[in-house]
């Protein structure tokens, strides 16, 4: 059985018992923060969750702590221990984009991302959660905007929502007047 389709097994069962127990959106928290503190310091806790030279008994007494730190919920703690326990910890990360989308779709919000070139500012990323929302016919507060710089823009915004991509880029725009000179 592929990885992919493995990720997939845990976390429709990690959805179904969120279901089941009304904790969808905890669980989704608990499991996206987790896999956050993993990957600080360039994936140092992650490598060492990973590293077999470290008894299964040690590190589930890290995520034990972190669990009581992070105040996860104790299914959340049970579904990583499990994870390390089949030896499927590297599957986290794909089990978290998973379990998102899953919550994503059953609370009806849907996810954008926006880059531009420079910092903008509260008001101007509300107009454009608000136009992002009309364009997909959905309301503004169930589209998630996740917000990048990338200087390399030069200026505008590119917009990615789902497979569909809205590029009003000055980059983009340049390319354009430079093709339609070369021909």
């Amino acid at each position: 059985m592929s990885n992919g389709s493995l990720a997939k097994r845990y976390a429709r069962a990690f959805f179904a018992l969120g279901l089941e127990q009304g904790l969808v959106e905890k669980f989704n928290q608990d499991i996206h923060s987790f896999l956050e503190v993993t990957e600080l310091d360039s994936g140092l806790l992650s490598n060492a969750m990973l590293n077999p030279i470290i008894k299964v008994d040690e590190r589930k007494k890290v995520i034990a702590v972190l669990a009581e730190k992070m105040e996860l919920h104790t299914f959340t703690t049970s579904f990583i221990s499990i994870l390390l326990d089949k030896g499927r910890f590297l599957l986290l990360p794909e089990i978290v984009s998973i379990f998102r989308t899953m919550a994503d779709e059953n609370a009806g919000r849907v996810r954008a991302i926006v880059q531009t070139a420079t910092e903008i500012s509260a008001a101007e990323l509300a107009d454009i959660q608000s136009t992002l929302a009309n364009t997909v016919n959905i309301a503004p507060e169930k589209l998630i905007i996740e917000h990048t710089v990338v200087p390399e823009l030069l200026g505008g915004i590119i917009a990615q929502i789902g497979d569909t991509t809205y590029d009003g880029s000055i980059r983009s725009k340049l390319q354009d007047i430079h093709t339609a000179l070369l021909q």
